[in-house]
């Protein structure tokens, strides 16, 4: 059975190796889905509580809405951070294939199950998304 949660989180971000237009510091709202392909609990009947879910999207809020996402050595994310601007340093490109990468760890952590049966969908513009 799988079961999935969708939220929305807001970030600034620029590639900066980009040759193209996405080398300027710009937005997104992101949209993430969040599925877990698991048994169904017969006790409960359920796969996991959709409340459960919180646990991702607070983990996503607590460092990362409203920032600037940048690679390590971005001077833009230096300089916003020294200007005590909300900032996160990744350690990655922030692109929306490395975000699904990196959420998805997060998500075996927190739930202790494996990768194979976790599915991030990362969505940068309403018509396109990274999957991992």
């Amino acid at each position: 059975m799988k079961i999935t949660k969708e939220f929305t989180i807001d970030l600034a971000h620029r590639l900066s190796n980009h040759p193209g237009k996405c080398i300027n510091v710009h937005g997104h709202t992101y949209k993430i889905q969040v599925t877990i392909e698991w048994d169904i609990n017969q006790e409960s009947g359920m796969v996991m509580d959709f409340g459960e879910f919180k646990k991702v999207k607070d983990r996503c809020n607590e460092y990362r809405d409203h920032r600037y996402l940048y690679k390590e050595w971005d001077l833009v994310g230096e300089y916003l951070s020294e200007k005590w601007f909300n900032t996160y340093e990744f350690s990655h490109q922030p692109t929306a294939e490395h975000m699904a990468e990196y959420l998805k760890d997060i998500v075996a952590k927190l739930y202790k199950i494996k990768d194979e049966n976790i599915t991030i969908r990362i969505y940068e513009t309403p018509t396109s998304y990274a999957q991992a």
